[in-house]
């Protein structure tokens, strides 16, 4: 028995040291709809497009990035659900953002709710974090552009 899992154990390892892991793209946010803001903080929706250039598809990990609204932190957007992407596609990857105003002044929550109702820059920073089996690797995300929000 102890043979049997040494030698499938050194097979995991080789099979996956073949794999030639091509950098994961975060091609850019696509939506961003707010289902709650007030004085108090903000619950939104960001969906990211994830560009995947390899042979085999991966599942998208729990992950966690800085939002930035109209210059403003809003909060942190994690994944809810492991996504999974085939192989050599781009799909569209929601994340839930939940941010409280504790931190920031009212001149700020005034500068976040004028961009709100125009279009304003979107910024997403932060890891990706990618795997399939054993493999894991993180590639860093940091995305700035325009996108109005939908409320």
């Amino acid at each position: 028995m102890y043979k049997l899992s040494l030698s499938l154990l050194v097979s995991l390892v080789f099979a996956t040291s073949c794999y030639n892991l091509k950098d994961v793209q975060c091609t850019g946010a696509k939506e961003f709809n707010i289902s709650k803001i007030n004085t108090e903080g903000i619950n939104a929706q960001v969906s990211l497009m994830i560009k995947n250039p390899n042979n085999f598809g991966f599942k998208v990990l729990p992950s966690e990035f800085d939002i930035y609204y109209g210059g403003v932190k809003v909060g942190k957007a994690k994944t809810t659900a492991k996504v999974k992407i085939a192989k050599n596609q781009e799909q569209l990857v929601p994340f839930e953002l939940k941010g409280d105003f504790k931190s920031i002044t009212l001149g700020e929550v005034m500068k976040l709710l004028e961009s709100i109702s125009s279009q304003s820059f979107i910024e997403v920073k932060g890891d990706l974090k990618v795997g399939k089996f054993v493999l894991r690797k993180s590639f860093p995300v940091n995305v700035k552009q325009k996108l109005a929000a939908n409320n």
